[in-house]
């Protein structure tokens, strides 16, 4: 379960992400409750149907998205965040005073990662229970948000859950990210870059797809956290240009995204992000550094 980061490829797409292997590699069936931008409440509302079901043969892969995603909308699980480019379109009137008002009125970090922590103490309990091996709970994010030791402080550390495997760092700072040529780690994403429209499968290049799924069989032959830190990913490959490049494209993207893109890319370019409209994105910005 998971957003976007392990949500399958199009029905017509054969390419097998590596969340897919890793079922064919430890001979089980793959059943996959990803939705693209949606919540962690999603995902636990999508566990909490199939749980009563589960034995201790079973395993758990959640691939846990950012904290601060709320489900608004019963009808609409992808609508999680301010950072969606077009999410007004998406609301009537009424529904975006309500949203916004809730992100500027309401939510802050620490409230966001108070729910984080009950969410993964639930699944924490829950596996006890079952008796099952520890889920594996990879981070897509960086789990507190901002890094900050005084938040550290007051959640959960990775030991205190026993009963989970948390991966040691995260999808987009330590992999994803990576991927572009000139990353510098704190100096900004790659959205520069595609211009809000990712062209990879689950945001990563085929041949860092290879190596997760590597790293996840290791994971879970040695009920251990995934390793996400060491060196060895595919890193410094993607820019204006190589993003141009058959080759590249075949051998490390997704075509059919690649075409995507350009067919939409000037519309998105003359796009202002709800969030910066509204000022959202100043006020989470300073509530950040509070």
């Amino acid at each position: 379960m998971g957003d976007s980061f392990t949500e399958p490829p199009r029905k017509e797409d054969n390419y097998q992400p590596w969340f897919s292997r890793l079922g064919t590699e430890m001979n089980l069936e793959v059943v996959n409750c990803s939705g693209m931008g949606t919540s962690q409440d999603f995902a636990v509302q999508q566990l909490s149907g199939v749980m009563h079901h589960m034995t201790k043969d079973d395993k758990i892969l959640w691939l846990l998205t950012h904290a601060a995603r709320f489900w608004f909308f019963d009808n609409r699980p992808r609508l999680t965040n301010a950072n969606i480019m077009n999410i007004d379109e998406e609301m009537t009137k009424d529904e975006e005073v309500a949203v916004r008002q809730f992100m500027l009125q309401i939510q802050r970090p620490p409230l966001d990662l108070l729910w984080q922590d009950t969410r993964l103490g639930w699944l924490s309990a829950h596996a006890k229970r079952i008796g099952m091996q520890a889920p594996q709970v990879v981070l897509g994010f960086p789990r507190v948000i901002p890094q900050d030791r005084k938040m550290f402080d007051i959640f959960f550390s990775h030991e205190q859950l026993d009963n989970l495997r948390i991966s040691n760092g995260d999808l987009l700072n330590h992999v994803e990210a990576p991927e572009m040529i000139g990353f510098k780690e704190g100096e900004g994403y790659e959205s520069a870059v595609w211009q809000g429209y990712d062209c990879r499968y689950n945001h990563l290049v085929k041949s860092n797809h290879d190596i997760l799924l590597e790293r996840m069989i290791t994971a879970y032959d040695k009920d251990l956290p995934v390793d996400l830190l060491t060196p060895g990913w595919t890193t410094a490959v993607i820019d204006e240009e190589t993003i141009k490049d058959p080759v590249f494209i075949e051998k490390e993207l997704d075509p059919w995204s690649v075409q995507e893109r350009l067919n939409n890319i000037k519309k998105m370019t003359t796009l202002t992000p709800w969030a910066d409209k509204v000022g959202i994105s100043k006020m989470f910005s300073d509530k950040s550094k509070k």
